[in-house]
């Protein structure tokens, strides 16, 4: 386990490569849900319209589903049985940041705290605005 001095450090480290330029903390997380077949960004994109609940990160789909008022407490009761659809689904995070001012070709470094181990970042390049 690593405490929150360690963890501090860490970050102090990781700051410093990159000259101490600071990105924004990814906050305000969304997620939704979409079939199986969709399994890429791509697909996702292709959607027309989905519903983004307001999302826990970090936390998991069925902590946000119940937080919006989505779902009954799943450890509740029989209510386990009533939330199996959760798993049948394919489940979408997404979040705004403004990042640092950077030269072209100079990296920055994200750091997803929060996020679970398994998932693939993918972040979409804008201008400036």
């Amino acid at each position: 386990m690593v405490s929150s001095v360690e963890s501090a450090e860490r970050e102090e480290r990781l700051c410093s490569v990159q000259d101490r330029k600071r990105i924004a903390p990814l906050t305000q997380f969304e997620l939704a849900a979409t079939g199986r077949e969709v399994v890429d960004p791509e697909g996702l994109a292709r959607l027309a319209e989905l519903e983004w609940l307001p999302a826990l990160v970090p936390g998991g789909v069925h902590e946000s589903l119940l937080a919006a008022g989505r779902i009954e407490h799943p450890y509740f009761g029989d209510n386990a049985h009533g939330v199996r659809w959760v798993e049948e689904r394919t489940w979408w995070y997404r979040a705004r940041f403004v990042g640092p001012a950077a030269e072209v070709g100079e990296r920055v470094l994200l750091d997803f705290h929060g996020l679970d181990t398994v998932g693939v970042d993918l972040v979409e390049r804008c201008a400036p605005r």
